[in-house]
């Protein structure tokens, strides 16, 4: 089976895999996670958070560190692991690698952007965010990446700023990605205006801010 490095899980094609491509690609992205438990990157660590959080964790024995460690439940063994299932882990995994902060010239090129992806969200959107609710938002986006077209850019900001405004600490921002996977699967064939009025409901409905 292929051997993937980050950019390959961050970039390779998921929809032309075989089932045992998927598992490959599923089980060699979930073991690359393991030093994302604790990562010194707040968008990596949360990502990786809420990535255990769908997938479950479980504690194993390395014998080359002779330590156990957690790592994520592949979920083979599950009968609905069906094909369609297995991608869609997949994709959720990809999304965690597209973050791209692991390599020092991610990590150059970030400082040299950021800022100008600031400025561009802020005249599309209107919404002013500091550097570390940028990284936030990114974070979202990552883990949405495969419905983020059907929403729209714009629209999940400002979605995010509302869970910022109105929610406080009583909602983790990075669990807007959770939002809008639950409601874009309970509403498929909706066209994006009624899926983003759907959506802001039951944001609403969660900080108890509905009418």
């Amino acid at each position: 089976m292929a051997k993937f490095t980050n950019s390959d899980l961050a970039n390779v094609d998921l929809s032309s895999m075989t089932v045992a491509e998927l598992k490959n690609y599923i089980r060699q992205a979930s073991d690359r996670m393991v030093s994302a438990r604790n990562s010194r990157y707040k968008a990596v660590a949360k990502s990786y958070e809420y990535i255990s959080v769908i997938t479950g964790t479980k504690r194993t024995y390395n014998k080359a560190t002779e330590k156990y460690e957690t790592r994520l439940v592949l979920g083979f063994s599950k009968s609905w692991m069906k094909k369609g299932e297995l991608l869609k882990r997949a994709r959720l995994l990809q999304g965690h690698f597209r973050i791209d902060v692991y390599t020092r010239n991610a990590k150059k090129y970030r400082r040299q952007v950021t800022s100008k992806m600031i400025e561009d969200l802020y005249q599309r959107t209107g919404i002013r965010f500091t550097e570390k609710e940028f990284n936030d938002f990114k974070a979202v986006s990552a883990s949405i990446r495969d419905i983020i077209e059907k929403f729209g850019s714009d629209n999940v900001a400002k979605m995010f700023e509302y869970t910022k405004t109105f929610g406080g600490d009583s909602v983790y921002k990075t669990n807007l990605g959770s939002i809008l996977r639950q409601v874009y699967e309970d509403s498929e064939g909706l066209q994006k205006r009624d899926l983003v009025e759907k959506a802001y409901k039951y944001i609403d409905w969660l900080l108890g801010t509905a009418s």
